[in-house]
């Protein structure tokens, strides 16, 4: 497992490092969402009992086609101040039919990145444990007092989805 540490100098001279980016591999392990049912309740941010089931998975492994998942970065991330990060798909997953949703990574927060990713193809992918995946794109900020504090803070390897509370 990497630690990567933000910070202008390892960037420079990371070998995952192109540009303004730094390629992330994913860990193995993803969370693959139980079917519906049709009958069981909705799920419900606010309330634990609604959330929905994942089976845990091990890599490599065939996403099926339509399938939503969670998978996390193998790569821990301290941010440091002063960098604001963004979480995206390489292009090449991408134009294979994988999504992920931009995922914030807030100056402060340090751990593994959960992302949810969508299988939009038609076709089963195939993702191997450390497929670099994902690029974390780096921004330097002018407010740099600010940093995370939030409840996935410290988090390590996959983090399946907490109830929001109040």
């Amino acid at each position: 497992m990497r630690c990567l540490w933000l910070s202008a100098k390892l960037l420079g001279s990371s070998s995952m490092r192109r540009g303004r980016m730094t390629d992330l591999l994913i860990g193995p392990i993803i969370a693959m969402e139980a079917p519906w049912d049709g009958i069981s309740a909705k799920v419900d941010p606010h309330r634990e009992g609604t959330l929905p089931t994942m089976e845990l998975l091990q890599l490599p492994y065939y996403v099926p086609p339509f399938t939503r998942f969670l998978a996390y970065t193998a790569d821990v991330i301290t941010a440091p101040r002063g960098l604001l990060s963004v979480v995206t798909m390489r292009s090449t997953w991408a134009r294979l039919g994988l999504l992920c949703p931009p995922t914030v990574v807030d100056p402060g927060f340090i751990g593994n990145i959960t992302l949810e990713v969508l299988n939009t193809s038609s076709y089963p992918i195939l993702i191997r444990p450390t497929d670099k995946i994902f690029s974390l794109v780096w921004m330097p900020l002018i407010d740099i007092k600010t940093v995370y504090e939030g409840r996935y803070q410290g988090q390590t390897g996959l983090q399946l989805p907490r109830p929001l509370g109040n």
